[in-house]
């Protein structure tokens, strides 16, 4: 059961994914005055079909796919959604749909208007991504570290070589730091323990080279890196709050 549910629910992940980037071409077509035959959701034999101002918006039975038939591309989708060639059982296209296709075809729009037209789904997918991205961060509870130093151990060697309490790390060694893990991220790659530190202090860029740090060795005598330092963590708010 688990196995369907899963499969189930990939099938739906997979087809609104699809349909979002379809959507990118459907909306940007419309924008440019680009004549839009079909809107689908969804591949195989028309479940339910419905026209509004010259375009066909079709929801099909098989949600692995979708398509926008643009006039003028030359693609079998668009062939059928002219009255090329109809798969479906159903009627042809009634002419006062046809009536109201006044959209200029494809072929004939400037060609910045087919760049954009073309460039528009992969535009959506990288808002729709953008958007979890967004959905996942604001619904995470768990702390989240952020660049500003907390507090500096005492005797730590990166405080005595000049790290500060409430400084922010911009950079390490020349990359910019985004977020926590950048700047752990480029001290794992430092084999010399030490490291040129851009920080932020009291508003002022501040640049600290050579912070070296306290080593340690295990027992088959690797030597380890201290930090020496804590950074802030922040807690989004829980969706009870």
């Amino acid at each position: 059961m688990s196995v369907f549910i899963t499969f189930a629910a990939a099938l739906l992940i997979f087809g609104a994914v699809i349909a979002i980037h379809e959507f990118g071409h459907f909306a940007m077509a419309k924008l440019c005055g680009v004549q839009v035959n079909e809107f689908s959701i969804g591949m195989g034999p028309a479940l339910i079909k419905t026209y509004r101002k010259g375009t066909q918006y079709t929801l099909r039975l098989l949600p692995v796919g979708g398509f926008v038939a643009l006039e003028g591309e030359e693609s079998p989708e668009s062939t059928q959604a002219e009255g090329g060639n109809e798969e479906d059982a159903a009627p042809a296209i009634p002419p006062e749909v046809l009536a109201q296709r006044t959209g200029k075809p494809l072929n004939e729009a400037a060609v910045w208007q087919r760049m954009l037209v073309m460039a528009a789904g992969a535009v959506m997918n990288f808002v729709l991504g953008f958007v979890v991205l967004l959905l996942l961060i604001s619904l995470r509870s768990e702390p989240i570290t952020s660049k500003v130093i907390y507090a500096v151990e005492d005797n730590a060697l990166c405080g005595q070589t000049g790290l500060q309490a409430g400084d922010e790390i911009v950079a390490v060694n020349g990359r910019h730091c985004f977020v926590a893990n950048d700047m752990l991220y480029e001290l794992m790659r430092t084999e010399s323990c030490r490291a040129d530190f851009t920080v932020r202090r009291d508003g002022r860029l501040v640049e600290l080279p050579d912070v070296q740090f306290d080593t340690w060795q295990d027992e088959q005598g690797q030597t380890h890196m201290t930090l020496g330092f804590t950074c802030l963590l922040y807690t989004s708010p829980s969706p009870r709050d």
